[in-house]
Order: structure tokens, then sequence, then C-alpha cells
């Protein structure tokens, strides 16, 4: 059924990095506003990058942008991080992750983010909406960059390595 599900109503993004040193995953997202959540009530679009971030809880949005777009704040909540805790403004858009991924992101926290290569940070209460694979990408036996691809909703089937891994060595052992 899942699988049917993500078929008729599901997206994805496959990004493929040629540099297999990036540590940093930026996609590319829309942020489209709620007009009812916008100080001048209306409906407003911006292009940016998103950070995937799965040591983040929750989402969140550069300050600036959130302040740029008239988001108004529909909460607080206090977050901590590596500079200790503080309490933060919360705010819900709408947001297009590649092409076919539409999200309602209903609680994003507000951030500073000091880096302009990305203005959001997509953390696991999106993530966990759905499915990822983070990799290496290999042609004749080499490394030719990391793969990242990501689905929404889960298509249902489970990647264990460690099974794959133990019924190989049986395969194996029992071929012998």
């Amino acid at each position: 059924m899942r699988y049917d599900e993500w078929v008729k109503n599901g997206g994805a993004i496959t990004l493929r990095n040629p540099n297999p040193t990036i540590n940093t995953l930026h996609v590319p997202v829309t942020i489209h506003t709620i007009p009812a959540l916008c100080s001048d009530n209306t409906s407003k679009t911006f292009d940016t990058y998103a950070l995937i971030d799965t040591g983040a809880t929750v989402s969140a949005i550069d300050s600036g942008i959130a302040k740029a777009l008239g988001l108004i704040p529909i909460s607080k909540c206090t977050v901590n991080g590596v500079h200790g805790s503080s309490i933060v403004d919360m705010y819900s858009f709408n947001m297009d992750i590649g092409a076919s991924l539409h999200i309602g992101v209903r609680m994003a926290t507000e951030g500073q983010f000091s880096t302009s290569d990305f203005k959001i940070l997509i953390g696991m209460d999106i993530l966990r909406l759905g499915e990822m694979y983070l990799g290496q990408e290999e042609k004749d036996g080499k490394c030719i960059g990391t793969i990242f691809s990501f689905s929404v909703p889960a298509t249902g089937g489970v990647i264990d390595y460690v099974d794959r891994l133990n019924k190989a060595r049986r395969q194996r052992t029992l071929s012998k």
C-alpha cells in the first residue's frame, strides 16, 4: 500500500555531488508563505538552499528570511545547541524540496545562519516523513561522488545492511 501511495501522491529528489570530499548536503528549496500567517496577508515565494541535518530534531528558517517574508510567529520554543539554550520564534510555511516534494512545515524554529549557502535547515521532523539514502556513488570500482536521495512518503521497502550482509555471507558459505 505504501508503494501505491508513493507513486500516486509522493515526491522525491536525488542529488549527485561529484566531489566526494564535500561533507554537507545543500538541496534546492522554494519557500511558499501562507497568507494568513504573513503580516501583509499575501503569498510569497523564496528560492534558496537547505542544509540536511539529521542531528536537528526540528527544521529551522533563517531569521532574516522569516522577517523578509513577513512571517508571523505562531509559537515560541526553547532550542538547545552548541551555544546553549535560547527561546526562539516558530513559523509555519510550505516548502518544495526539488521539483516534486511538497512539504507543509508546521513548526520551524528561527535560526541565525552565518553562511549564505543555505537559509533553511531540514531536520528530522521532515526527514522522518519519508526515507533517505546517502552514500558513495561508484563507477568501475572507483568513487565518483556522493549521492543523496529522499522520498516522501516512504516506499515501504526496508534497507537493512546487517541483514543483507548476513544473507550474503550465508549464501557464500553454502556455495563453497
